[in-house]
């Protein structure tokens, strides 16, 4: 629908649209229309085609607002409009040389990851970026997000022929020098690296003997991102975890609560999702909770009651 039919302004649109517990915008992106089409896009003289690659290389969050689609199960392809926590988990990124990511099932973080290595391969200068991932089934995957997303992108920000390679593992970007790479964790050996990001790392077999292998590719100051939802103890993720929590490591640990989504905010997508998961998988899928992949004493109910109370106290 036409927001002018409805609102008097930009701004008075995304207030009302957008909930602030949820959103926040700075003032470029109050300014974006969401009636824009690709088409219209096109269309853009040189001067403000110029002004448009400047907002989206300073500004992570406006380049996915206006510039990139995501596909969404219930409303098809939609633009990538991040979520405050979505915000925060970037702006750590870039403050953090070693982040750890807790976070709850379909969160979007992936994408989001995915997404930021591709404006970095857009917009940076001679960066290698490699994601890795559990299988190389999921491997394609995301970088299938990168494809999807670069398609929607008009011509003058980005066009087949800037591409070097574009294929399923390796996509290289010949105008800033950027290589984007999706791979299994073998891959990584050998390589020198600008950012190392690890997805689904509690579920990767022999992580911990992966690791030793791949930091070398990252010990001369590249990054390395851990993303990653529990999967009980005993497995690299769970100690490299502890281990920051106890300063024993250089991660940075980055928690993410499902009440901080507008989706899942709410008591009734809470006692369905529970009682599909039953108490064991909701406390790991959900609440991030190491014991939801073992046996305690303690009944989960409770465990996971404590933990959600001191949760929102700490919000």
């Amino acid at each position: 629908p036409d927001w002018s039919q409805k609102y008097s302004s930009l701004e008075e649109f995304y207030e009302h649209e957008y909930d602030s517990k949820y959103y926040s915008f700075s003032k470029h992106e109050l300014q974006i229309d969401p009636m824009e089409t690709q088409e219209d896009m096109e269309k853009y003289d040189q001067e403000t085609q110029m002004k448009e690659k400047f907002k989206c290389g300073i500004s992570f969050t406006y380049f996915c607002h206006k510039f990139v689609k995501i596909a969404h199960p219930k409303r098809g392809l939609i633009p990538f409009v991040l979520y405050k926590y979505q915000k925060r988990v970037v702006k750590e990124y870039e403050s953090n040389r070693f982040n750890i990511l807790s976070k709850f099932r379909q969160g979007g973080l992936t994408t989001i990851t995915v997404i930021w290595s591709m404006w970095r391969c857009l917009f940076k200068l001679d960066e290698t970026i490699m994601v890795l991932s559990k299988s190389d089934r999921e491997a394609i995957a995301a970088g299938e997000i990168v494809k999807r997303a670069l398609l929607e992108l008009p011509s003058w920000m980005w066009s087949q022929s800037e591409m070097e390679k574009n294929n399923d593992h390796q996509k290289l970007f010949s105008e800033t020098g950027c290589k984007l790479f999706f791979y299994t964790p073998e891959a990584a050996r050998g390589r020198s690296i600008t950012y190392l990001i690890l997805d689904e790392a509690a579920f990767i077999p022999a992580m911990d003997k992966h690791w030793k292998a791949m930091f070398p590719t990252i010990s001369t100051g590249g990054h390395c991102i851990c993303v990653s939802t529990v999967n009980g103890v005993g497995n690299w993720y769970y100690e490299t975890f502890m281990g920051s929590k106890k300063g024993q490591n250089d991660f940075h640990i980055i928690e993410l609560d499902y009440w901080e989504h507008p989706d899942y905010d709410d008591e009734d997508w809470v006692r369905q999702t529970r009682a599909q998961l039953g108490e064991k998988g909701w406390q790991q899928e959900v609440m991030r909770d190491f014991l939801g992949a073992g046996d305690s004493y303690i009944p989960p109910h409770i465990v996971n009651e404590l933990d959600l109370a001191t949760r929102r106290e700490e919000a």
